[in-house]
């Protein structure tokens, strides 16, 4: 069995060699690299979607920490504001903030 890409690489050679057999696969290999260059298309499309995929959920954590981080620094105001209760919070007492 012959690999894609030296069929690719090498098409003439291989439709001639092939074509010493008594018959021609020159349908047979056009067919294979044409489903070839499309799966090779579709795979760059995935790596891209996979990409952007990476891109957004970094971007979702960035902003998660964000609010986070402005939720904490607002309960830090509050504290002193003449709030009853002892103005500490201990990290057990934390709620986990939704992501958005």
């Amino acid at each position: 069995m012959l690999d894609v890409k030296f069929i690719r690489e090498n098409t003439e050679k291989c439709k001639t060699r092939l074509a010493m057999r008594g018959k021609s696969y020159d349908e047979e290999i056009d067919t294979a690299l044409a489903l070839d260059q499309k799966r090779r298309d579709i795979i760059g499309k995935v790596e891209a979607m996979k990409a952007e995929q990476n891109k957004v959920s970094k971007s979702i954590l960035e902003r998660a920490a964000r609010v986070r981080f402005r939720a904490e620094g607002t309960l830090g105001h509050r504290q002193g504001s003449g709030h009853s209760g002892s103005g500490h919070r201990s990290k057990g007492n934390r709620k986990p903030l939704p992501f958005l």
